[in-house]
């Protein structure tokens, strides 16, 4: 099922925008061209009318992503991956709880907030993420902001694994099977055509 979200749970968008985007030659890939708009553009779109505050995590371009929100660079210099995006995240969101997605995924499922809401009440967890029926897809996430803590310390350990923090703080995974294609991402310039 695929129902339009309602506005049910006050939440922070927060938006990753900032790695480097070696795969499309170093472009910052939140800022390409997809059909006729920045490929930011449809994660933000689909939920930031719905969010309490909307948060553009990058590294460069700042103003221009300032456009589509509240714009956080990462605390820890250089490009140290998306937890160190959901740190900065986390530590700027008015809400407890953060719905974080990738800039490069322009469809993002329709029920991906309520359905992982849904989820965190019934498991009492602090994360969960979506499972496309193939494998996780990480950075579509809902997450507490209790779990700043630990994530400010796993980073200062060195740790940059998205995966092995979720099993870390048990996140639950939810089944998104039902609409895989709503976590494609436009990794290389191949994929924009």
């Amino acid at each position: 099922m695929n129902k339009p979200q309602q506005n049910t749970h006050p939440f922070t968008l927060l938006i990753l925008a900032g790695g480097e985007g070696r795969r499309m030659g170093g472009i910052d890939k939140g800022l390409l061209d997809w059909q006729g708009k920045p490929l930011i553009s449809g994660g933000v779109n689909a939920f930031t009318q719905l969010a309490s505050q909307t948060v553009i995590s990058c590294n460069r371009n700042s103003e221009q992503y300032a456009r589509y929100g509240q714009v956080v660079n990462d605390e820890l210099p250089g490009f140290n991956g998306p937890l160190a995006g959901i740190q900065s995240g986390l530590r700027l969101a008015k809400e407890n709880w953060i719905l974080v997605l990738p800039c490069d995924s322009p469809a993002p499922p329709k029920s991906l907030l309520n359905r992982l809401f849904d989820t965190a009440k019934e498991k009492n967890a602090s994360i969960c993420y979506a499972h496309d029926g193939a494998q996780g897809q990480y950075l579509f996430a809902l997450i507490n902001r209790n779990t700043l803590p630990a994530l400010e310390t796993y980073l200062a350990e060195g740790q940059r694994s998205v995966r092995h923090w979720y099993r870390d703080q048990g996140a639950v995974a939810v089944d998104f099977s039902d609409q895989p294609d709503g976590f494609k991402n436009l990794n290389t310039p191949e994929d924009l055509n």
